[in-house]
């Protein structure tokens, strides 16, 4: 896993690398959506509560494939109002 953080175009961006067997292509469209899970003892809550966590800072949370293997997930979020 390999993590890094830096501002991009005014927005603090936080990406995470892992360099498993990623994300099936049938299931990228899915990964966000409550309740999908892969698990076998997986609530499928976690990514898509994330994700609205981001949005509603004014932010993003998203996946990326990577090559040849693995994910990057990339939050994107406001610098914060001082």
């Amino acid at each position: 896993v390999a993590l890094r953080a830096r501002f991009d175009a005014g927005a603090v961006c936080i990406e995470l690398d892992d360099d498993g067997p990623g994300i099936a292509p049938d299931h990228r469209a899915d990964v966000f959506r409550p309740f999908f899970t892969t698990k076998p003892r997986g609530l499928g809550m976690g990514l898509a509560l994330a994700r609205r966590v981001a949005e509603r800072l004014g932010g993003s949370l998203a996946l990326q494939a990577r090559t040849p293997n693995g994910t990057r997930a990339v939050l994107r979020l406001p610098p914060a109002e001082q």
